[in-house]
Order: structure tokens, then sequence, then C-alpha cells
């Protein structure tokens, strides 16, 4: 591997000009125009005619100005303003971060749990009944009261079979729901089934949705669609540090705080600094980095090939690049497992004769072992790339299994087992057939915006032929691309990724591992487990659940590492490495791994550049 600080030297592109210095300033005619005497800038007025929460959560050594704004960017549009059945990241980046919470919520830095709306709770000595102490004098950005009303109500959609969110799964211990209850007007009582490891974690990724304002929608057969992007702006009800000012389909999402927010600076001011937070809807990779570097957005999440100029730049364009170390997301391949027929046409989501190839564990294992995860690490990731070979990378120590089944690059061992399967060239046209004549030939998809996928593709595509396997790789827009994983059902193979669960715990990926889940990628959604080693994994995510011990959770979910791997459904690429680059004008930031980088904590996220420069030990210019 390379070390990334040889690699700008080694690769010397030309020094990437920045034009301009950034979009913060809100029209600050420099980066450090208006500041005090002290070094901070002066603070825009921003009247709070509303009343501070009673049980207002204050941050601990949060202080900023207010003023300015920060942009990001995004590659998609959101599909949806509703926490509850948001899935695609486009739109959980903003419903999850900016515009609701739950009662608990993950810290991104210390990786622990810290409450949120939930000012205190408490268990019973069996571990069975939890009850949550709400924070008094929270209000809804329309002023509304939050109360224990709008727990039960969004408990209530969890459970609801007809809307079915993906994380109602994880709602569940050996199948049976959690049992809510309202004891007063601030308190909530949660009583398991039977004791829940993750519970805590579970909890808070229940976003609490606004009864007063959904009910009715809700009623009426339309929760789904009642926060759709059409819905207008000011319709929407938020509980998060933002509310959605403005949104341009394909340009824009555009929040400004919401004015009720319950979290406070220790300075005393409320919660969020910026007047204003921005993304900006860009077509791919190559696009948010122009944008970047133009001056355009004061953030980008990078590519490997990104680093050296992003790193020789960083002087001209006033930035600094972070090195966030490996991501806990995973890339994968998978192909289409699903033995269910289209209910409309009763024809076979796929062909029986194909069906039947990807059906067979030699052939998956024989495309595993033609992954050359060296070549995509050298070729794609300028050798920063990690080889992953199971769905719990390294980097996530509590829960990396180093005693899985590994497939190294290795072609011939490839070739051996289609040849034990049976499958030969017969006809010498370079593409071996099962027995009843049917190629391997397989049409592979990925999201045509991410050109580390395309470049994946390419090189499985040429290994793939050199053991008789035709890939016909198609990269396809992405909401296509989904609209095909999750509900037509109609395609051969997906390269894509998972972007790995907050809190990095197995139980938020439970509806991958188990037969049931909505992501069970590679047969979704199923009635009862279709084969023993996925009831098997079902039984193995259940009991873990039930488990407060760390250590034993550890040791069962290890087994369900080993199935994985030893069954292949899904074959593991590379872990990719995380950079980020943000401007030199903000102070607050907590970049972490985690996504969203740096939005994880956007009410703390303060435009303030002389400031900025001193924390980060940067001369004045």
């Amino acid at each position: 591997m390379i070390p990334r600080t040889r690699l700008a030297a080694l690769l010397a592109p030309a020094l990437v000009l920045v034009l301009g210095t950034g979009c913060g300033g809100g029209g600050a005619s420099g980066d450090d125009a208006g500041t005090s005497g002290s070094g901070t800038r002066a603070e825009a007025a921003r009247p709070d005619p509303n009343p501070r929460p009673e049980d207002a959560l204050v941050r601990a050594g949060v202080t900023g100005v207010y003023g300015g704004r920060y942009v990001a960017t995004e590659r998609q549009d959101p599909k949806t303003w509703n926490a509850l059945v948001a899935n695609e990241t486009s739109s959980t980046d903003i419903t999850s971060n900016l515009l609701f919470e739950g009662l608990t919520g993950f810290n991104n830095k210390t990786q622990e749990t810290e409450p949120l709306l939930a000012k205190s709770w408490e268990v019973s000595d069996d571990q069975l009944t939890w009850t949550f102490h709400l924070r008094r004098g929270v209000q809804w950005s329309d002023g509304a009261p939050f109360t224990a009303d709008d727990v039960l109500f969004s408990a209530k959609i969890i459970y609801d079979e007809t809307i079915h969110p993906s994380m109602a799964e994880l709602c569940k211990v050996s199948g049976a729901p959690f049992r809510f209850e309202k004891v007063d007007d601030y308190t909530v009582r949660v009583i398991l089934p039977e004791p829940y490891g993750p519970f805590l974690n579970v909890i808070g990724s229940i976003y609490i949705m606004p009864k007063h304002k959904l009910e009715a929608a809700y009623e009426a057969g339309n929760f789904e669609s009642a926060y759709g992007v059409d819905t207008p702006p000011g319709d929407l009800v938020t509980m998060g540090p933002w509310t959605v000012a403005e949104y341009l389909p394909q340009q824009k999402v555009v929040f400004r705080p919401s004015p009720y927010y319950y979290k406070y600076g220790s300075d005393g001011k409320r919660l969020p600094y910026l007047d204003e937070l921005i993304y900006l809807i860009v077509p791919d990779q190559n696009a948010e980095v122009l944008k970047f570097q133009a001056g355009e957005s004061d953030e980008v999440y990078f590519r490997a090939e990104d680093y050296a100029g992003l790193k020789d730049g960083e002087k001209a364009g006033n930035y600094t690049v972070y090195d966030l170390g490996m991501e806990m997301a995973t890339n994968m391949l998978w192909f289409n497992l699903n033995t269910g027929k289209n209910p409309t046409t009763g024809v076979p989501y796929v062909a029986p004769n194909k069906l039947k190839i990807m059906q067979d564990v030699r052939f998956r294992k024989a495309v595993a072992y033609a992954v050359d995860r060296d070549a995509i690490s050298r070729t794609v990731y300028y050798g920063m790339a990690e080889p992953l070979y199971g769905p719990i990378p390294p980097v996530n120590k509590n829960w990396y299994c180093d005693d899985i089944v590994r497939y190294p690059y290795n072609l011939d061992k490839a070739r051996a087992l289609l040849d034990e399967a049976g499958y030969l060239d017969r006809n010498k046209d370079g593409v071996r057939e099962a027995a009843d004549g049917t190629p391997l030939s397989f049409t592979v998809i990925t999201n045509a915006d991410n050109r580390e996928r395309i470049a994946t593709g390419n090189i499985l595509t040429d290994d793939l032929a050199k053991i008789g396997i035709r890939c016909i790789f198609t990269p396809t827009e992405f909401n296509s691309v989904i609209t095909k994983l999750r509900d037509s059902f109609d395609y051969d193979a997906i390269l894509l990724g998972l972007t790995g669960g907050i809190p990095p715990d197995p139980i938020m990926s439970a509806n991958v591992f188990k037969s049931s889940g909505k992501t069970h990628f590679w047969f979704p959604d199923q009635k009862h487990p279709g084969t023993p080693w996925e009831a098997r994994i079902d039984s193995l995510m259940n009991a873990q659940i039930s488990l407060t011990d760390p250590l034993a959770r550890k040791k069962l979910f290890d087994e369900v590492q080993r199935i994985i791997t030893d069954k292949v459904p899904m074959i593991y690429t590379v872990s990719r490495p995380g950079f980020i680059a943000i401007r030199n004008n903000f102070a607050g930031l907590e970049p972490t791994i985690f996504r969203t980088w740096v939005l994880w904590r956007s009410d703390s996220v303060s435009y303030d550049p002389a400031r900025a420069r001193r924390e980060l030990g940067l001369a004045q210019s």
C-alpha cells in the first residue's frame, strides 16, 4: 500500500486553483471580514422570542456566533421527508440528521448512546421494562408541544404492516413487538417480551414524527406520501435543528433553523448557529469535486483518485483535508436469488434456468475467487483500499470476525469449481454453459454516478471473462437501481454498497441478514426462510439480540459471519478509505468516518473564519 503522505508526490498533478474561498460567508467580502478585536467574527443578529424549554439540552463546551451558511452536496434528490419510511442515503442524510430525532442518539465521536428527546431513562432489574422521561417544554417547529403522544404515534407507525418501515424488524424480539405505554405526558414505558441487548441503539432509530400534523394522513391511509418531496416546505413540521425552506429538484435543498429547537450551546444560545444550510444536488462524484474546487461548496467527501490534487490545493483553496480512516461501509456484488413471481403477470422474477445457476453455491464461490481485490485497490483506490471478505470490515473492532471463509484471487480455483459443477464451454465460444445449454451470462448493474464502482465493475468483468462467465456490466441511474432492487426485482446481479449501520452494531443491519428483511438483498421479504442456512441466520440473529452480554452476542454473530462467507450470498470487494475536505471557515467541527461526517453535528457548526484558522493552527492571511 502506498503511504498517503507520499501519494501526492508520486502523482504530482498540476496544482488546482480554487476560484473563491468558500460559500460560508453569507456575503462577507473576505474570509476574516467582520471579525471583532478578539478574532471572532462579529455576530449576526438573531432575535429569539420563543421560551427556552424547561429541559433544554445543553451541549457542553459548544460555543459559536450566529450567521453564515454551510454548503454540502448530495448526488441524488431526496425521495421523501418522512423519516420513518426513508431508506436511501439521499433521504436519510436529511431526515435522520437534520429534520427529526429520536429519544436517544448515537455520538459519532465517542461511539456512545446519549440522551436526546428523552432526558433520562431507567430499566427494571429483569431488563424488560424501560421507562423514558421526556424533556419538558420541547416544541415542534410550528410551536406545538412535544409529548408522549408523539412517541406512541410513531411506534404505531413502526408496527403498521401496511407501511412496514424497513426498521420494523429491529423493533421486535423473537418476532414479538415492544409494547409502548403512556404513563403521563412526559413519561413513556416500553415493555419488552425478552431482554434485548441493543435496545437503546434501536430505540434511538425510531424517529419521532408529529402526531398533530400527520395523524389525519395516517388515518386516511396516506402516511407514506404525507411528507413527500412535493409537500410545500411550509407544511413540514420538524423536530431537528432545521426546517426545509426551499426545494428545487435536481438543484438544491435549503434549510433554515427551527425557531423552537431545544438544544443550546454552553454560551446560552439556541442552536444551530448557522443561518442557512444547503445541499446542492449534483449528478456525480466529479461534479461534487468540481463544485468544491470552484468554491461553491464547503465540504467534499472524495475518492482516492482525488486525494493528491485536493491535498496539494489545501493552501490555495483555504481548506483542510481530513483522513478519516477506513470506512465502516461495505462494497459487494450479489446475485438475484428471488424465487418469487410477479403478482400481476405470474412470470418469475428470474428465469428458472438462470436462477438455478445463481443458486449454486459453487458458482458464487467461483465468482468470489475471481474478484481481484488487490487490483481493485491498486487501480481504483491508488493502493489505499483494503481487501474485504465479510460483512463486517476490520475497522469495526467490536464486531469484526477474523475466522471467516476468504476467497483470495485465484482463477484456477474458480475454474475448478465451475468444472466440478458441470459448467463447461460446450460450443467453444468462450462462455461456459450449464448442462441444459444456458450460458453463464449475466447483466450486472450499478449506480452510474459512482466512478469507483464503474471501475470496479470493469475489472470484475475482465476477470469473469477469464473463467468463462460473461458479465454485461451496465451502469444505471441510481433510483432505477433501487427500484429494481426493492420493487420490480428485475435484475440478474447488482454491484453496490451499504453505508453501515449507525451505531455500528449488527442489529442495525438485521434487515439485511434476516430473511424477512426488506433489504435482505438477494431475496428480500421472505415469508419463510428459503434455505436452511438462512433459517440458521434468522435463529442466530434472534438469539443474539436477546442477550445483554456483548461477548455472548458477538459469539453468535461470528457464526452469522461464517455462514455468510461460506454460502456467499454477497461477494465482498474492498474497504475504501474515507477523506473529506472542509473549508477553513468553520468552527465547531467534529468530522468522523460515520456518515454524515460533519453534519451529524450541524447544530454546533459556526461560521467563524478567524477562530477556525486559529484552532487549525493556520497562519492568518
